[in-house]
């Protein structure tokens, strides 16, 4: 049975349609995060003030003025415990995290972690939220900041882990997405600040 004539038209025009309603959701996506672009070595580190979980804010103008090195890592808040089957790479940058801000933070390097809720930010964490993700993730040693997905889209995060490290004069010196290895993050402090005490 042949089919009427509007109707052969009608459906040829079916994969057409589908295609430009895909092309104009994906420029109402970039419309809608204008400022998810990555920076990269040598860009200057956008600025920030992020509350933390355990009171103030953190401010990177103020840190840049005590002419700190500051290691920026947006870790996903949602992340699952280890398992046999399973390494959660926020877990395991986290643990990574502790190590460098224990061993750094006499040569003058501060390690800041960015709750993030989901991979590209989301509503941030509710304040209680926020201060249990510290406690069970044990997390004394490290600032541990909030983000409503503003400073992640700044720093163009797409993927979590997300680590940056930003040198005193405010330059981007390095950027790991995904999963930076603690050999990686600790040759890249060293040519800023040198060898730790603990490694002398």
């Amino acid at each position: 049975m042949k089919l009427p004539r509007t109707s052969r038209a009608h459906r040829g025009r079916l994969p057409v349609a589908s295609v430009l309603a895909v092309a104009v959701l994906c420029v109402l996506i970039c419309q809608i995060r204008p400022n998810a672009k990555a920076v990269f070595a040598g860009d200057a580190a956008p600025p920030f003030s992020l509350p933390a979980a355990r009171g103030e804010r953190c401010d990177l103008t103020d840190l840049m003025a005590r002419k700190r090195v500051v290691l920026l890592s947006f870790i996903d808040a949602r992340s699952q415990p280890l398992s046999p089957t399973y390494s959660d790479p926020s877990r395991g940058q986290l643990v990574f995290l502790k190590s460098m801000a224990r061993q750094y933070a006499p040569k003058g390097v501060e390690v800041l972690v960015v709750a993030c809720n989901g991979p590209c930010g989301g509503p941030p964490l509710a304040p209680r939220a926020l201060l249990n993700f510290t406690y069970d993730w044990q997390l004394d040693g490290l600032t541990v900041l909030c983000d409503d997905a503003t400073t992640a889209l700044r720093y163009g995060v797409s993927t979590l882990p997300t680590t940056v490290l930003i040198a005193s004069d405010g330059r981007i010196q390095r950027r790991w997405d995904g999963f930076a290895a603690p050999a990686q993050l600790a040759l890249a402090l060293e040519s800023l600040v040198g060898r730790p005490p603990l490694r002398q």
